[in-house]
């Protein structure tokens, strides 16, 4: 982020287009939409895999695909699992391996997919969908979010994007390693502004 401001500085802010495309850990990505924020235009590219591959642009249009989230119901203790699911599905099993005891609030697409992610404004109706979700587990008692998903490149960053570390409770992104024991070994916990960087965490 500051090297991007450093190198934009002399610049229009309205003249300046970041192009992001990414191959990381889940957290790491997370954590750098997160860092990037809403402080520039940033047009989204991700890797194609239908035919000789490469980076392509999310312009296609919104086809209306939407979360069915579960899970959102009665008193939440203070420390809640988020998990959501575009591309993969997520394991009941894997997700008590890592975080036993905690309730477990989901975020699914019905049809779970590769390649349904190719529209910004999809994106951006997906990313309320979290925030909402999000305030609802607020409002219902939960006080920190465990996160983990199983997405594309850039439906993870922007969701980082999205995330308001300055009104939504802390949350920490964890990676998945399907031969580790938890399966969720480490994550990242997002910085909140004013208060504390962000950091590595070791799940034990």
């Amino acid at each position: 982020r500051n090297d991007l401001l450093r190198r934009t500085e002399n610049t229009a802010r309205k003249d300046v287009v970041v192009a992001y495309g990414g191959l990381m850990p889940v957290p790491l990505t997370f954590c750098t939409g997160s860092e990037l924020d809403d402080q520039f235009n940033i047009a989204l590219f991700d890797w194609d895999r239908k035919t000789r591959g490469g980076w392509r642009r999310l312009n296609d249009a919104d086809d209306g695909e939407r979360f069915v989230v579960s899970g959102l119901v009665g008193e939440l203790t203070p420390e809640v699992v988020l998990s959501i699911a575009v591309s993969y599905p997520i394991l009941d099993e894997n997700i008590r391996n890592s975080f036993p005891g905690l309730p477990v609030i989901e975020m699914r697409l019905p049809k779970l997919s590769s390649d349904n992610h190719w529209s910004e404004e999809k994106l951006g109706h997906w990313s309320m969908q979290l925030l909402d979700t999000a305030k609802a587990l607020e409002e219902r008692g939960a006080k920190e979010f465990h996160l983990v998903m199983a997405a594309p490149n850039s439906v993870v960053f922007e969701f980082g994007r999205r995330y308001d570390t300055r009104l939504l409770p802390p949350v920490t992104v964890y990676q998945f390693e399907r031969n580790q024991c938890p399966v969720y070994p480490w994550g990242v916990r997002l910085s909140v502004p004013g208060i504390s960087p962000a950091t590595i965490v070791l799940n034990k």
